[in-house]
């Protein structure tokens, strides 16, 4: 996560563990990005599932999310 968003991230790889990309830390809580989204699963170097999408501020408010499960294999250099 944070080599590929960065540092302003907060994930927490249990099962209901924060699922959040800050893509504008400084801001006020509620408008630094995807926050308060929750991860649905992990198993690790194999598999994460988690929340993505909903926005709780501004002119796009929508209360709706999706999910997302990416699985992770080795791949030969």
């Amino acid at each position: 996560m944070r080599t590929f968003f960065g540092r302003n991230s907060n994930v927490d790889p249990r099962i209901g563990g924060e699922y959040e990309v800050f893509f504008n830390p400084k801001a006020k809580r509620g408008e630094k990005g995807a926050e308060g989204l929750k991860v649905f699963s992990c198993l690790p170097q194999q598999m994460l599932s988690f929340e993505w999408g909903r926005l709780m501020r501004g002119p796009l408010r929508d209360p709706s999310s999706s999910f997302y499960l990416f699985r992770f294999s080795l791949m030969a250099a």
